[in-house]
């Protein structure tokens, strides 16, 4: 695991808000207001979901141990890394113009089309491998 980072700025922030406003170049500028907004406090961690339930980041972490323990009891060679997607074909319902006096609402009788089929499909992004599977309605 990596070392956590810590920045000391001996610079006081009201120093850093007046050099900013002095400052010429863009990247001086740059560099003065995140030296400020880290003085400040400004800058805070990444924020972390409340629907993600406590010990899900440490589990993914130790994800890779599960799987070694999986290839061992099992007798696994290989596993494989299989992206999956689905989709929706069917027709569209064709849209049309219809000629009406001026300020009459047009009504017309759509006709909704039901044809459609779903296709699910899987691949391996590593070596092409692909299946895929029809489902019509």
């Amino acid at each position: 695991m990596a070392r956590r980072l810590v920045i000391e700025i001996t610079e006081s922030a009201e120093y850093l808000e007046k050099s900013l406003k002095q400052a010429k170049s863009g990247k001086q500028k740059e560099r003065l207001q995140m030296l400020w907004w880290l003085k400040t406090g400004q800058v805070v961690p990444r924020p972390v979901s409340l629907k993600q339930p406590d010990g899900a980041v440490e589990g993914f972490k130790n994800f890779r141990l599960v799987l070694m323990e999986l290839e061992a009891i099992f007798g696994i060679s290989e596993l494989r890394y299989l992206a999956q997607d689905e989709t929706r074909i069917g027709r569209k319902t064709e849209t049309q113009r219809v000629i009406t006096a001026p300020g009459v609402k047009p009504k017309l009788k759509v006709d909704w089309p039901r044809q459609a089929f779903w296709l699910y499909g899987v691949v391996e992004p590593l070596s092409g491998w692909q299946w895929t599977q029809e489902y019509s309605q």
